[in-house]
């Protein structure tokens, strides 16, 4: 994963940035703000999980949709996993605010997390009936700086 910039200002710039993947599947972003919230950016309610081909590229965000950059300033991160089956993160408990979901980060969530068999952010995989379907996925992060 690669950004199109690390260094981002405050309601001028928008968080573009451009995924390989050496495996198909489905693409779930998600961003780890400055002040400490989670949200899942890709799916949303707007756009359904990107897919990405085996060995290929995707630019995001894509369409209408653009990610302005707002604050507060400081370290932010993106989180991007590739899984070969569709996932479901409503174990985790997030809420919906405006079509993005929010996952809670207070010590109930910690909670779960240490209580479940693998990391809650992954989800679990939705199966197509009759089908062998496993739970590997892959992942990358990326650091970038949000500036006042």
């Amino acid at each position: 994963m690669t950004l199109d910039q690390t260094r981002l200002r405050m309601d001028r710039d928008k968080l573009v940035f451009t995924l390989r993947s050496l495996q198909e599947g489905w693409v779930y972003v998600f961003h780890h703000s400055s002040d400490g919230q989670l949200q899942l950016l890709y799916p949303n309610g707007l756009t359904a999980a990107p897919q990405i081909a085996k060995g290929g590229t995707l630019k995001l965000p894509k369409g209408a949709l653009d990610f302005h950059v707002a604050g507060p300033p400081g370290p932010s991160r993106l989180l991007v996993l590739v899984s070969r089956w569709p996932r479901d993160h409503r174990a985790a408990l997030p809420r919906d605010e405006g079509g993005f979901l929010n996952f809670p980060i207070d010590a109930a969530a910690a909670a779960r997390a240490a209580a479940a068999a693998t990391p809650q952010l992954a989800g679990s995989v939705v199966c197509p009936a009759r089908q062998d379907c496993s739970a590997a996925f892959g992942a990358a992060s990326v650091a970038f700086q949000v500036l006042p």
